[in-house]
């Protein structure tokens, strides 16, 4: 009985399934960077979250915002975004690692050339019981101009939650979602 309370509780506090929601972090750490913190649960196994992560040559047709993607010689990832106005759109080459650790795998990446200053991150994908997955993102990205500190929060305020739909949907392989929208809560 209490944990029907604390769900429904919970649900009214969100606004939703709490299940379905992004729990995320912004700081904003100097006048064109921020630092992004985002967990979700996906309801989808492990190997199918990561397959939606590693599905480079398809990121175009369900990652928001992605143009379009090419592997180049030696594995590197070159993507580009179509940035919200008024920011120019970003382009990079990103150099990217898998490695199995405790409970699932860590994909990390680095930029290693683009017309912004910074992009490197890691998402965390772990095995959680019942066909789900517990998916962990944190990144650095930072421009070459200054961008007013609300407008970087915001952009990422805005597609983060996105992404993580994105990965959600993609992961299901056509299963029916049971988060059909994505709720943000922040990190306290």
């Amino acid at each position: 009985m209490l944990a029907a309370l604390t769900l429904l509780a919970a649900e009214t506090a969100f606004g939703g399934d709490p299940a379905c929601a992004v729990w995320l972090s912004i700081e904003v750490t100097s006048a064109s960077s921020v630092h992004v913190r985002a967990e979700a649960t996906i309801e989808a196994p492990a190997n199918a979250v990561l397959d939606a992560l590693e599905d480079f040559d398809h990121f175009a047709e369900y990652m928001p915002r992605v143009r379009r993607t090419a592997r180049e010689p030696g594995g590197s990832v070159y993507t580009e975004i179509d940035s919200p106005w008024p920011l120019p759109n970003i382009w990079f080459v990103s150099e990217f690692t898998r490695e199995e650790v405790a409970g699932g795998w860590l994909l990390k990446w680095r930029m290693l050339r683009g017309n912004i200053r910074e992009n490197t991150g890691a998402w965390w994908v772990s095995a959680l019981p019942g066909e789900r997955t517990r998916l962990r993102y944190e990144g650095d990205v930072a421009l070459f101009s200054a961008i007013p500190p609300a407008l970087l929060r915001s952009v990422a305020q805005h597609e983060m939650p996105r992404l993580v739909q994105a990965v959600r949907a993609r992961a299901a392989r056509g299963a029916p979602l049971i988060c059909k929208e994505t709720v943000t809560q922040r990190f306290e």
